[in-house]
């Protein structure tokens, strides 16, 4: 008997991400329900955006990522701005998030001990950011706690 057996479990992420997570669980002799919770679309608007903001990386003091679909999309514009992960003191709110930043060249300062917004502020205030300026790519829709904590201890947040 494996250590799953019996057990029926929905996984709700995005198409793209799920299947890995539900062969490792099927593995293990779970009855494994893909549901998409969520679907990630690129807005052209927003990318456009963010490549003017990787033209101009090394005016920020900060890079904040949230998620590993963050940084993947970053990369490519990076990629295809000619830039580098070198040069700028990055965040990230997970192990995941962190570890794929390494994995491309970067170097990863603060990883909050909770993966939560509230704890990644917490810790970039201990590091003295009134005046940093803080580029903040994330999905529309996320929580405004991030942002609004980091301005509220003296940040610029774009």
């Amino acid at each position: 008997m494996k250590g799953l057996e019996g057990l029926r479990i929905l996984i709700t992420r995005s198409r793209a991400q799920a299947p890995e997570l539900t062969r490792l669980l099927e593995n293990e002799g779970a009855t494994v329900y893909e549901v998409p919770a969520i679907n990630i679309v690129l807005l052209p608007d927003g990318i456009a955006e963010m490549s003017r903001k990787i033209g101009a990386l090394e005016s920020f003091d900060w890079l904040i990522l949230t998620s590993v679909n963050s940084v993947n999309y970053l990369e490519e514009t990076l990629s295809s701005a000619g830039k580098k992960w070198s040069g700028i003191r990055i965040a990230c709110i997970g192990k995941a998030t962190a570890r794929r930043v390494e994995e491309l060249g970067g170097s990863v300062t603060i990883v909050p001990p909770q993966f939560r917004a509230e704890s990644l502020a917490e810790e970039m205030q201990k590091q003295n950011i009134q005046g940093a300026k803080i580029l903040l790519p994330r999905a529309a829709g996320s929580r405004p706690i991030l942002p609004l904590q980091l301005e509220a201890a003296g940040a610029t947040v774009e």
